[in-house]
């Protein structure tokens, strides 16, 4: 590994205490709601933009998750 993905690796840690106060879901499946889980899986695109898309990304997340949560759920 070379010092540049070394520096790379660490940027992208989360510390321990982070994780235990805001834990990840394991598994996004299990969301039952179909408007959160396409809302969540957005995220996924994440890796494939330059850093100057992601605002437009997160901006569009926020919007489904605020249609879908003040909402009736389908269910």
């Amino acid at each position: 590994m070379t010092n540049a993905d070394e520096g790379q690796a660490r940027d992208h840690a989360v510390e321990p205490a982070v994780q235990q106060r805001f834990p990840v879901a394991a598994d996004p499946a299990g969301i039952k709601d179909v408007r959160v889980r396409a809302a969540v899986d957005l995220l996924d695109d994440l890796e494939q933009l330059p850093l100057d898309e992601h605002p437009a990304v997160y901006t569009d997340i926020h919007q489904r998750l605020t249609q879908a949560l003040g909402a009736p759920s389908d269910q």
